[in-house]
């Protein structure tokens, strides 16, 4: 069970099973060497950007109205920005932006990747411990809320983390929400990197169709999914449009409305994002190979995978007046199975 406690001087700290979170000694070379090794594993030592932690920041920035949020990585020395938004808010073109990493001693990420254990910081410049680190000198940070980035093998790799540039706090539910977020985008990651194939692999399947498949075939088989997509494309742009003009309409920018008017802006806004849920499951649906009898089997996240389930299913839930409530039972979270099948098996079963 994890509490809050320590409160002192603007910082409150988290006390998981009543250990304060006090603990700054460098992580063993054992340690280090094996999380350095698991971040080689998955390529993250790579430049480049993670679809999948651009869009976990972006979320957190948004849902948590935090002006700075990074998803960084932890190596020997230094601390990388493997997705970051907001960073121009502490100046155009400033060091931190342009460069995207910190000597793993400047980062309050370090603390949170080396104990594996969140950290909420209230007021940086009110506590002694931080006060002096170029975070809050230079840059003018004050708030900050880090949780740990899992793998798989438990090893910690990094931090996701939202800042900001005045003393703030965050409830419970943001912080479970964060948590929430980083176990997803890591989540989903690690299934993406073992869905695609090595480079011999990539090789031994090209040759093998190039032998095997007529191209006919190969022709006819990319026509389904490819009129789907264009389909659902078509109906994606009128509803991205109708659902941001019912928000900005309702929001009032273009000048107030009615209570009578509000009520129908919100219906358009709930019904587009029901068609839009559909549009969804239409995609996921074609993406399924009904002739493929196989199953594509990975390391999934079960409670993650209900949580999305639920998530497609919130709209339908509302025009049916129904709650829809989660409940997992301790134990391990990762199950080895074909993850679009079982989420399609709960969509329907549940819809049902």
């Amino acid at each position: 069970m994890v509490t809050i406690g320590n409160l002192r001087n603007g910082v409150t700290t988290m006390i998981p099973d009543e250990n304060l979170f006090c603990d700054t000694e460098p992580m063993p070379n054992s340690q280090q060497e094996s999380r350095i090794q698991t971040l080689d594993t998955l390529g993250l030592l790579e430049p480049g950007s993670v679809p999948i932690f651009e869009e976990a920041t972006q979320t957190a920035a948004h849902f948590l109205n935090a002006p700075i949020c990074v998803l960084s990585i932890l190596d020997r020395d230094r601390v990388w920005f493997k997705s970051a938004v907001g960073l121009s808010r502490i100046g155009l073109m400033n060091s931190l932006a342009t460069s995207r990493q910190l000597p793993r001693q400047d980062a309050f990420c370090t603390q949170v990747a080396e104990n594996q254990r969140m950290l909420l910081i209230t007021d940086a410049a009110a506590d002694p411990q931080f006060a002096q680190m170029v975070l809050v000198q230079r840059y003018g940070i004050r708030a900050y809320l880090g949780v740990p980035l899992l793998a798989t093998n438990g090893h910690c790799i990094g931090t996701l983390a939202v800042m900001g540039l005045a003393p703030r706090s965050f409830s419970e539910q943001e912080m479970a929400f964060l948590e929430l977020l980083a176990r997803w985008s890591m989540s989903e990651f690690e299934r993406c990197r073992l869905q695609q194939p090595s480079p011999m692999e990539r090789h031994a399947i090209s040759a093998a169709a190039g032998v095997v498949a007529p191209v006919a075939e190969l022709l006819s088989a990319s026509v389904k999914p490819d009129l789907l997509s264009q389909m659902t494309q078509e109906l994606c742009t009128p509803l991205t449009s109708i659902l941001g003009m019912a928000k900005v309409l309702n929001q009032g920018i273009y000048g107030s409305l009615s209570s009578k008017q509000q009520e129908y802006i919100q219906v358009i806004h709930n019904s587009g994002q029901y068609l839009l849920s559909l549009v969804n499951e239409m995609v996921d649906l074609g993406a399924l190979d009904d002739q493929n009898p196989h199953l594509n089997l990975c390391a999934t996240d079960i409670e993650m995978l209900c949580q999305q389930t639920i998530a497609s299913l919130n709209q339908a839930a509302v025009r049916r007046e129904q709650q829809i409530q989660l409940t997992v039972e301790p134990g391990n979270r990762i199950w080895l199975l074909d993850k679009e099948k079982v989420r399609q098996m709960l969509y329907h079963l549940v819809l049902v």
